[in-house]
Formats: structure tokens, C-alpha cells, sequence
């Protein structure tokens, strides 16, 4: 018996345009980070940051392009936008570690550990909201944009 079934692949050219857009990101937020005359890390560029804020809204774009329906682009969108912005999260606390273990930290920085968790736990919330809110809108925009290039009504 030599039946072959044809099993589609899920397409993965989204999931390549995300994560070179994920690491381009933070190779130009490595690359302009701002340190102070003494070598010290002083943080990211306020431009790069809004980048890193308005960047779920490409995001959600890219995901519901291929979307059937404007309400599954928007969920799909959101989803994305809100792990997007998560993961911002979770590579700037390895950037810090990073910095840290390079000794680009100020000893005399202004935050307790438990403050830093709890800036940590801020930004975070921020990321996913903002990623969430935007990440709907740019896959609901997705969705729209597709269905008519495809043709739908």
C-alpha cells in the first residue's frame, strides 16, 4: 500500500518575516544604545523605544494578512502583537544581564532589586497592553488589506 496523502504545510514565511523583524530590531537597539562618559549604560533611545512600542502594529499586520475573516486577523493580530511585546521584555532583561556581566551598570544605580522587579512588571504589562491593542488593529488592517488583494468582499 503506497498511498500518499497530501498534507499541507502551514506556511512559514510570517514566522521568518517576524523573527528577522524581531532580531533587526534589537540589532539597531544594541547597536545605538547610549552610554554615559563614564561607560555606563544610560538606556535606549527614546526613537528605538517608540519603535519597539509601534512595532506589534507590523506585527498584527503580518499575521492577519492571510487571514479569511477581519475578526480572525484582529484576534490573531492581538495575540501576536501582545507575545511580540513580551518578548521584547524577555530579551531586554537579557540585554541587562548582559551589561551587567560587562560591568556596564552603575554601582550607584538608583533602583533597589525590588524596584527593578517591579519596573520589570511594568514594562511588561505596557508591552503586552500596548502589543495587544496594536497588534489588533495592525491584524484587523491585515485581514482587510488580504481579503481584497485576494479578492473577497
Amino acid at each position: 500500500m503506497n498511498a500518499t496523502l497530501d498534507q499541507s504545510q502551514p506556511d512559514r514565511r510570517p514566522l521568518v518575516i517576524l523573527l528577522i523583524l524581531f532580531v533587526g530590531l534589537w540589532a539597531v537597539t544594541i547597536a545605538t544604545w547610549i552610554f554615559d562618559e563614564a561607560g555606563y549604560s544610560a538606556g535606549m533611545p527614546m526613537p528605538i523605544f517608540a519603535l519597539h512600542l509601534l512595532a506589534p502594529l507590523l506585527v498584527g499586520l503580518i499575521v492577519g494578512w492571510r487571514r479569511l475573516s477581519l475578526w480572525s486577523g484582529a484576534k490573531a493580530g492581538a495575540i501576536a502583537g501582545a507575545l511580540f511585546g513580551a518578548a521584547n521584555i524577555a530579551v531586554q532583561l537579557l540585554w541587562g544581564g548582559v551589561l551587567s556581566l560587562l560591568g556596564r551598570i552603575s554601582p550607584d544605580q538608583p533602583f533597589t532589586f525590588v524596584e527593578s522587579i517591579f519596573e520589570v512588571l511594568e514594562f511588561l504589562i505596557l508591552f503586552a497592553v500596548v502589543g495587544l491593542a496594536l497588534g489588533g488593529i495592525g491584524g484587523l488592517l491585515g485581514a482587510a488589506i488580504g481579503g481584497r488583494r485576494r479578492g473577497e468582499k
